[in-house]
Parts: structure tokens; C-alpha cells; sequence
């Protein structure tokens, strides 16, 4: 029998009719992924008490209070999600008060307050702040702090925010960055913010969310998406999704920004909500790759962009600042970025070329190069993109970037584009020669040679001109045709044209190679001054690299040793370290180094020089000759007789490309006599490893590479990597020669080898 005056307390009255869902953090889904020390972090600790996560819709903002929310045990935890219905004063009161009463923060008395029509807000307002000052400690969380855009709501926040007792702690989820008085908060250290970078997805969390959706994923593939989604959660779950759905066998990577299930989440979140005008602004910007003011101005036609950039990141659609100066710079966030333009293209067909066209005219005029090429070649202008690559390619290949260079020349291959754009043709040619790709910097050079000899070029000089000067470079027909292009060239360029210096290197090397040192000397220390008055720095110093192999052959060890340090010296204060070019400079300075003694520094440049030339280019095959004789004699030098001899079968693979590289056939013969002299074949015996022993009998056989990888359970490229090693190590360049020299040198029988001949 229940005792006098017990019993439950009667239910709280309120002002309107509560929804429970508001104070009480979603339930953890089963297979919800952990975040145990994020959500350790985002509890505040002394002398902090306020917690702040700022990101859009997406990021788990919800999930990982409601994972903190579960973790604190030693103290009470209130929760509040709020929505457009608190933005009236009372119904956010309402559901502050009744949340903190449910922890015993403060009585029912002032919930019950609230519900009578004559009651003094202001007057709760500062009750409920008593309650929270005279209590212990607790913490609240408030999830979509957003929601409050009316001013009087949102000051009931700010308050609490201000004046919370150290005890106490409040962490808050927003999608954009609340007027709190954030500076007031740093300077008394109590606040702690998280933002994207912050929360979002590790690579392991995205293999990890993948995997829990039932996919099965590869670690590239985790990292694909990583990238992609930019670690966002619910676009690596949108992935996981539309990888689901399809039924044609694409991999997870095959997702993208259009794909319908990022389409439809944005709009549901974010485009749905906004105005006309904001919509349209963010599907026409999304064409441009980073967002300022001035370039929105002009490519969108409209005004006063940077306000409205400003305003749209303040709301956090995916908006990323990218640097604070004047202008201020943003970019999309990716699948963002994507999934806008999917729906340009759908709503406005066109208007993306258009916007790209005058973006690329904006950032010619103010000498942004790079983004002018790209954004006319989004803009599907391929003239215009051919132009601009032409003008500009160099400037941009001195400055490194030969990975994007590569990718506009793939783009570029096209028969009829570069008949089109002959100087195109020229540069492409010399470029790609230069990076190793043979086979496409002859094929370009072809339209140069078809190119029309009276037309005119870029520099102002006639077509003829380039096409001497590529022929000279390329030297296919022998050192003679090379020299009588290389002057035609020289003679026929327009006067100040930034080709005269490669000119009059290309007719100095012509002379060289025909044995006219004297006349070579003279030219390329003319081409040293034309190439330092136009700023060629790799061309400056490729003659002076030049000029120390002519001193040096000449027994001026004085000179050479000078002029090699020059050179080195002139690529190192440019940063052409890494540029193919400076091969010969580095070959020439190991060279020096050896006549000084001076054998670390010998071996840094003579490997130094080894890197930078490409393993098999043939586009410039008396470039390729010459640094390799040079290597090899600087291998020589350091006793390294296999190495000195895998050089030289390099430089004769070179030699054998061209009819006629006049004196480098000479010295590959001297060079070579001199070595076995040194070092004869049958002392030169280098210890293979167990692995190239085992291969080196299966190599007699009739047996291709891939054959013998069954063979020995190895994988083909194993078998190839070995061979090559072999190669080199027995002064070879091919399987027969290779075969002859193991022979030699009695590591295999010749009986094996005849035997396997009649075998096949």
C-alpha cells in the first residue's frame, strides 16, 4: 500500500506539446563506426569548457556527440537538438530548461514558469542562468546550432555560452560558424574548435566504412575514395551506396560527383534551401577551379562576387577557403564541385564552355598561364589550348612541371590539330625528345617537316627556321645534315627569337662532333653569351659543359675543371638539378672532380648525371651518346670496369640510330680499346647474385621471359629486372651478346648452347 503524500510528481506543464526526439541523442546504429579518441578530444578539458564543431551536412557531426554523449559516465549529460521552432525565444527556453531539469541542473518550477501566459522571458532567462551558475558540474550538448538565425533565440546561447561556470561544459554541432564570442572565448583559452580537416574520415575509417557496407575493397581503392570524398563520411557512404546499386561490375572508384545519389543528397540538404540566385551563382562557379571575386566577376558576367563567395562559405556548402589574401580565394569541395557541374550541364547546356572561355581571356591578360590553358581546354577551345601551350610550355617546363606538360601533349596528339599548329608540333617535339619519349617527339616532329617553309611563326621567323632547328636537334640524317640545319636556323631565326641560343648550341655540338674543335669552341662560347643575355640557364650551362669536354680532350685541365664547376654551379643557383639537360654538366663536373681527386664528389655527380638521362632515348641520339661515353669514362676512372662498359653498350646502342655521329663512333672505339687495355674482359668478372646465376642458363634457352618466370614461379617483370642486371654486369646490351660474354667468361658452356640451338 503506497504511504501518504508519495507517489510520482504530476506531469511538467508546458507551453505546447513537447517532442521528445529533441532531447535525447539518436540512437548508434549497429555497425556505426567508432571514433573513441575524436570523441574523447571534443569533451573539453580545464581550463576549457566550450566545444565547438563547425562542418557541413555529412560530416557525422550528430553521430559523434551522440558516440560522446554514451562515453560520459562520472558526471550528468544533457541533450538538445535544435530546429526552426526554437528560433521563438520560448520554445527554445522550453527545451533548454526541461533538458537541464532532466539532469538536475534546475527545477521544474521554471519549465512550468514558461507555460503561463503572463511570465517575464527575461526574468527566466536569468533564473535558468542562476540554476546553471549554483549547480555542479555537467555537460550539455546542442546539436545543429544553425537552426537559430533569430536574433533573440540565438542570444540565449550566446549568454549560456559566455558565462558558464568552469564546472560545467557545453559542446556545440553546427553547419556554419556561430556569432559567439569567440574572441572573449580564446583569450581566456576556453574554447576548443574542430572543423573539417578535424573530423573528417581517415584513410583506415574510409577503407573501414567501405567494408562495413558489405564491399569489398582494395587499399587502393580505399585510397581513391579517401581522395575523392576528401574524407567526407556521407559522401564515402554515397560511394558505398551507388557501388551497391550498380549492376555492371564498376569498381567503387567508378563513383563521381554526378552520380544521382550525391545529386540528390546535396539538393536534399543544401540546394532545396537556397535562393534562386545563390543556386544559380554556386552551378555557374562550379566551372572554375578556385574562386576569387575579380575571376567570378568577369567569367560569371555579374558583380560584387566576393561578397557573395564570403557569404556562401560563412554558410559552409562545401566552400573551402584556400588563402586569406586580397582577393580571398575558395575552392569546392570535390564530389561538390562535381555534382554541380553535372547539373549545369543539365539546366544551362553551354553556359560551362562559355564561363571557361572568358575565365582563360581573364587569366591571360594577368599572366596566369597555367590556369589559362586549362581553362581553354575546358572550355573545348583546342585551338586556343594549342596556342597557349605553345607560348607557354616552356616557361612552365623551367619550371618543373613536366607531369602536367605531359598530360596537355597527350591531349594534343591529334593529327589534324598539330598540322594545324606546326610551332606546336616544334616544341612538342624537342620537349618530349628531351623527357625520353622518343617515338612521340619524331611522330611531332614529322608535321614540323611538312609544315609550310614560308609560314610564319610565333617569333616572327619562317617556318623553315623551326624546322632546321628541330632537324638539328633530332640530328636522324648524320652530323652533316645537322650542321647545315643548325645554320640554317642560326641564319634564318627573327632576330631576338628564344630559339637563337638552342640554335648556335646545336650548330656549336654539329662542329664538335665533325671534328672542328676550334670552331666548336668558339661558337658555343657564343652561345654561352646569347643564352645568359635571353636567361637559358640549361642552355648556358649545357655549352659550358661543352667547352670542359674540348678542354679537357685538349689536355687544358685548368680550363676544363673551371668551366665544369661553372656549369655546375650555374644549374644548381637555377634548380635545373633535376633537368635532363644537366646530365652532361653533371658528367663533365664528375670528370673535374676525378682530376682533383676529389672521389665522393666524382661518384655524387657521376650518379647525379646517370638519373637524369633517360634509361633508352634515341629522340637526340648524339646527346645520349655523348653523356654516356662520358659516364663511361668517369666509371673507368673509379675502377668500375663493368659499369664503364655497360655505358658504352648504352652509347653504341645510340650510335646505332643514326648513320653518322662523326667522331663519337671514334671515341666509342678508343674508349673501348682503352678499357680492355685497363681492364681486360677476362679479369672483369663480376660476382652475379644467386638469382642471376640461376637465371643466366635458362637465358641460352629457347625460352621467353615469360616462360621462365613460369618456370622458376617468378613474376615476368622479376625475370626481366634480373636480365637487365645481367646485362649490365657482363658489358652487355641484348640476350645474344649477353649469352656470348657468359661464354667468355666460362659461365656457361658453349656444348649448352649449341645443344639448345638445335633443340629449336
Amino acid at each position: 500500500m503506497q504511504a501518504s503524500g508519495a507517489g510520482p510528481p504530476p506531469p511538467l506543464r508546458t507551453p505546447f506539446t513537447l517532442l521528445e526526439s529533441k532531447l535525447a541523442p539518436p540512437r548508434l546504429r549497429e555497425g556505426t563506426l567508432p571514433r573513441t579518441e575524436l570523441a574523447t578530444r571534443l569533451r573539453p578539458k580545464p581550463p576549457a569548457n566550450v566545444s565547438l564543431v563547425v562542418a557541413p551536412a555529412g560530416y557525422g557531426k550528430t553521430t559523434l556527440l551522440a558516440e560522446l554523449h554514451a562515453r560520459i559516465d562520472r558526471q550528468p549529460a544533457a541533450w538538445l537538438s535544435l530546429d526552426e521552432r526554437d528560433n521563438d525565444p520560448v520554445t527554445l527556453l522550453t527545451y533548454l530548461a526541461l533538458a537541464l531539469h532532466r539532469i538536475g541542473v534546475c527545477d521544474r518550477q521554471l519549465v512550468e514558469v514558461l507555460a503561463r501566459p503572463r511570465r517575464s522571458l527575461a526574468a527566466m532567462i536569468a533564473r535558468l542562468q542562476r540554476s546553471i551558475q549554483a549547480s555542479g558540474p555537467f555537460t550539455l550538448l546542442v546539436d545543429d546550432l544553425q537552426a537559430l538565425t533569430a536574433e533573440e533565440s540565438f542570444r540565449i546561447v550566446h549568454d549560456l555560452v559566455r558565462d558558464l561556470p568552469p564546472v560545467a561544459r557545453i559542446v556545440l554541432a553546427s553547419r556554419t560558424e556561430p556569432a559567439l564570442p569567440m574572441a572573449e572565448l580564446r583569450a581566456s583559452a576556453r574554447v576548443v574548435l574542430f572543423g573539417i580537416e578535424d573530423i573528417r574520415l581517415s584513410e583506415q575509417e574510409v577503407g573501414a566504412l567501405l567494408r562495413s557496407t558489405g564491399l569489398t575493397v582494395s587499399k587502393e581503392e580505399v585510397a581513391e575514395i579517401a581522395e575523392r570524398t576528401e574524407g567526407w563520411p556521407a559522401g564515402v557512404y554515397l560511394a558505398a551506396l551507388a557501388a551497391l546499386a550498380r549492376d555492371d561490375g564498376e569498381p567503387v572508384t567508378a563513383f563521381r560527383g554526378s552520380d544521382r545519389f550525391v545529386s540528390d543528397y546535396l539538393h536534399f540538404e543544401h540546394l532545396d534551401y537556397l535562393p534562386d540566385d545563390d543556386v544559380q551563382f554556386l552551378l555557374r562557379a562550379s566551372v572554375l577551379d578556385r574562386l576569387a571575386g575579380p575571376l567570378c566577376d568577369a567569367a560569371l558576367q555579374r558583380s560584387r562576387s566576393a561578397s557573395k563567395l564570403e557569404a556562401l562559405a560563412d554558410s559552409n556548402l562545401f566552400l573551402i577557403p584556400v588563402a586569406d589574401g586580397k582577393p580571398r580565394t575558395y575552392r569546392f569541395q570535390t564530389l561538390f564541385r562535381e555534382s554541380l557541374q553535372a547539373e549545369l550541364g543539365r539546366v544551362e547546356p553551354g553556359q560551362a564552355e562559355t564561363i571557361a572561355a572568358r575565365a582563360s581571356a581573364w587569366c591571360e591578360e594577368r599572366g596566369d598561364a597555367e590556369s589559362a590553358i586549362e581553362y581553354a581546354h575546358a572550355a573545348g577551345d583546342l585551338d586556343r589550348f594549342a596556342e597557349l601551350v605553345q607560348r607557354f610550355v616552356m616557361r612552365l617546363y623551367y619550371g618543373g612541371r613536366f607531369a602536367t606538360i605531359a598530360r596537355w601533349f597527350a591531349e594534343l596528339d591529334d593529327d589534324q590539330l598539330l598540322e594545324r599548329h606546326p610551332a606546336l608540333a616544334a616544341t612538342g617535339a624537342l620537349v618530349q625528345g628531351l623527357e625520353g619519349r622518343d617515338e612521340e617527339a619524331l611522330r611531332w616532329a614529322g608535321f614540323v617537316e611538312r609544315a609550310r617553309s614560308d609560314a610564319a611563326m610565333p617569333d616572327g621567323s619562317p617556318g623553315r627556321a623551326w624546322t632546321a632547328l628541330v632537324g638539328a636537334a633530332l640530328c636522324r640524317s648524320g652530323v652533316e645534315r645537322m650542321r647545315a640545319d643548325a645554320e640554317i636556323a642560326v641564319s634564318s631565326l627573327a632576330r631576338g627569337s628564344w630559339w637563337q641560343p638552342s640554335a648556335l648550341l646545336y650548330l656549336g655540338v654539329a662542329r664538335l662532333l665533325a671534328g672542328d674543335t676550334a670552331v666548336a669552341d668558339e661558337i658555343l662560347a657564343d652561345t654561352y653569351a646569347a643564352a645568359t643575355t635571353a636567361n637559358v640557364v640549361d642552355i648556358a650551362a649545357f655549352a659550358l659543359a661543352e667547352r670542359s669536354t674540348i678542354a679537357g680532350a685538349a689536355g687544358r685541365w685548368s680550363d676544363a675543371d673551371d668551366l665544369a664547376v661553372q656549369a655546375r654551379d650555374a644549374v644548381q643557383d637555377a634548380h635545373l638539378d633535376d633537368y635532363v639537360t644537366s646530365s652532361l654538366t653533371y658528367a663533365a663536373s664528375a670528370h673535374a672532380a676525378i682530376r682533383r681527386s676529389d672521389w665522393v664528389r666524382a661518384r655524387d655527380d657521376l650518379e647525379h648525371a646517370a638519373r637524369l638521362l633517360p634509361p633508352s632515348s634515341h629522340a637526340f641520339p648524339w646527346f645520349t651518346a655523348q653523356v654516356r661515353l662520358e659516364t663511361a669514362r668517369v666509371r673507368m676512372e673509379l675502377a668500375d670496369a663493368a659499369g664503364a662498359s655497360a655505358s658504352l653498350t648504352e652509347a653504341r646502342a645510340a650510335l646505332a640510330a643514326v648513320p653518322d655521329l662523326g667522331v663519337l663512333d671514334a671515341q666509342a672505339d678508343a674508349f673501348e680499346l682503352e678499357l680492355e687495355s685497363r681492364f681486360p674482359t677476362s679479369e672483369r668478372r663480376e660476382n652475379l647474385t644467386p638469382a642471376e646465376l640461376r637465371l643466366l642458363p635458362l637465358l641460352t634457352t629457347h625460352l621467353t621471359f615469360r616462360e621462365i618466370a613460369e618456370h622458376l614461379n617468378v613474376s615476368r617483370n622479376t625475370v626481366k629486372t634480373q636480365a637487365i642486371c645481367t646485362y649490365r654486369k657482363l658489358g652487355a646490351s641484348s640476350r645474344s651478346e649477353a649469352i656470348q660474354r657468359a661464354i667468355e667468361l666460362g659461365l656457361v658452356e658453349r656444348s649448352d648452347v649449341l645443344d639448345t640451338a638445335r633443340r629449336r
